[in-house]
């Protein structure tokens, strides 16, 4: 690569209108600077032009001399891809023109013209500007690329199949949500690596950095669990090398039909309202498309994998939860579904985290009244984790015990165990779990959390083991494993028993021998590993159960 020399340099000043500026020029360093300030570069020149015949002398500058040539927009690039270091810097922000033509519906902008003025130029004539959403964005990378342009959408074609193999799902909120976090990925990378910088020698100054960092960090992490969490979010793909090829022509055909679309308005606003549908699926919506959920549902089993999440429906989107499950997103998406958006008690079993690593979605945008736990507080970092986020969100824990009864709308239920006395101890945190015995209208549930055997002895001796007798649902323990009590399963002898288990889990939950016990009793078994998500409907001889 060659370099400017002072000939060279002096050729290019007396052939350009605008000015040249090298690093012995007093404004050389506030020419540099971009608005990404971690890039550092010091580039041999910059030319400033100032229209087309100044563009013409610098590139044939570069031409004849052999050195790098970088080109300068609005500046925006987060990467700095507009400064080189001992390069010849093609400086157009200064060319910031823009002609409308208001009957063609067009517009012809200078290389470095900024979103914020084709804005201006346009709204003269009441036309709007379909691009971009931070106004000193440059239209020239843009337009290019470097902005929201045709090599974004090209990534997005080169890098779908690579994380459809790894994941085997495919995205539909990935460009949406990028889109809303851009304008802080600058901020958030700047202020984060200033922190570092400086924490070795002014800690103070370090973690004021690291604090303004966190909100635009924060946006971003709202974005992306909030575009997780949404029902539609992605779709299920082959994860194989074929399945990656599928999605490139799938990708390659819909780009090709989307620049046709865009000559036809009408029909680019109804396929963007069909994907918003396909992506929020509002829960009325999708009950009329798909059944999910049944109407007049009493009890829900969300399937988040190796896990229990269940709901007890107490009116119009509201519902009692019962654990949270493993995963955020999977328990937020089940609750949307349902249509829960107001949930009087979170009642968690025990402090295992298939139970409550999930409590961030089920807390995510609905009205909480309290949080109750089992009195046992181990694993100490998981009941850690629960009064953490309960605390965050002022939602108040409370202790559950034997002998407790509640009632919201038509629910009504039980504490069965643990029992009250603190002298009984629990070998662990499954025998700790608290169980429920609950009514809605004319139907008995019985929920026994992780309850091992010992405990599930003891329950059938507690004072409450008379009540247990024949219940209609019985949420099998410990997602159906091998350990469970015969004289508890007799006494209970559910009608329909549900088991809340991932699939291909490496526990062998649930156990055959369970179901096969189960079965023999005249019960009918499903499991969320098989079933998906489970709805219990109706009473009596008009018992039911759907799946999504």
């Amino acid at each position: 690569m060659g370099a400017i020399n002072a000939t060279a340099l002096e050729e290019l000043r007396a052939g350009m209108r605008g000015p040249v500026i090298t690093p012995q020029d007093p404004e050389y360093d506030e020419t540099r600077k971009i608005y990404n300030a971690m890039i550092d570069r010091r580039p041999a020149a910059f030319a400033q032009c100032v229209d087309v015949a100044d563009v013409r002398t610098a590139i044939a500058c570069a031409r004849d001399t052999g050195v790098e040539l970088a080109v300068r927009g609005g500046g925006h690039s987060g990467p700095g891809l507009c400064l080189v270091d001992d390069a010849l810097v093609l400086d157009l922000s200064t060319m910031r023109g823009v002609r409308v033509d208001p009957k063609a519906k067009t517009a012809q902008v200078a290389g470095g013209a900024q979103l914020g003025d084709l804005d201006h130029a346009t709204h003269t004539f009441d036309l709007g500007v379909p691009a971009g959403i931070v106004s000193m964005t440059g239209v020239g990378g843009l337009t290019l690329g470097g902005g929201h342009g045709y090599l974004t959408r090209t990534a997005q074609a080169l890098c779908a199949p690579v994380v459809a193999v790894l994941s085997a799902r495919v995205s539909l909120v990935a460009v949406p949500c990028n889109l809303l976090v851009e304008f802080a990925i600058a901020p958030a990378t700047v202020l984060g690596f200033a922190a570092l910088a400086t924490a070795p020698w002014a800690m103070p100054v370090a973690k004021a950095l690291a604090w303004c960092a966190g909100w635009p960090a924060g946006w971003i992490a709202d974005v992306a669990r909030t575009g997780a969490a949404l029902p539609g979010a992605g779709v299920d793909w082959p994860g194989s090398w074929t399945g990656a090829a599928l999605l490139a022509l799938a990708t390659v055909a819909l780009l090709l039909a989307g620049r046709r679309l865009l000559r036809h308005p009408w029909w680019c606003g109804a396929c963007g309202v069909l994907l918003l549908l396909a992506v929020v699926q509002p829960p009325p919506l999708t009950r009329v498309v798909t059944g999910w959920p049944p109407p007049g549902w009493r009890f829900a089993m969300c399937d988040v994998g190796q896990g229990d999440a269940t709901v007890l429906a107490a009116g119009a989107g509201t519902g009692v939860v019962v654990d949270a499950g493993p995963d955020p997103v999977l328990v937020d998406r089940c609750l949307r579904t349902l249509g829960i958006t107001r949930i009087p008690l979170v009642v968690l079993t025990h402090f295992h985290a298939d139970h409550v690593a999930g409590l961030p979605g089920v807390l995510r945008g609905r009205q909480v009244g309290a949080i109750e736990t089992t009195t046992y507080q181990e694993p100490v970092d998981q009941a850690e984790f629960v009064r953490r986020e309960a605390a965050a969100r002022g939602v108040p824990v409370t202790r559950a015990a034997a002998g407790e009864e509640r009632r919201t709308g038509g629910l009504s239920w039980r504490v069965v165990w643990p029992p009250a006395d603190p002298a009984v101890v629990p070998e662990g945190p499954n025998d700790a779990s608290v169980a429920l015995l609950v009514r809605s209208a004319g139907l008995r549930l019985l929920l026994l959390g992780d309850l091992e055997p010992p405990a599930q002895r003891a329950l059938l001796r507690s004072p409450a083991g008379p009540l247990l007798a024949g219940v209609d649902v019985l949420k099998v323990a410990h997602h159906g494993s091998a350990y469970q009590d015969p004289g508890l399963l007799s006494r209970t002898a559910p009608r329909l028993a549900l088991i809340s288990a991932g699939a291909d889990n490496t526990y062998g939950h649930p156990a055959p021998g369970t179901v096969a016990a189960l079965r023999a009793m005249g019960a009918v078994v499903l499991s969320t590993d098989r079933d998906g998500a489970l709805a219990v409907t109706g009473e009596g001889a008009e018992l039911g159960v759907a799946g999504d």
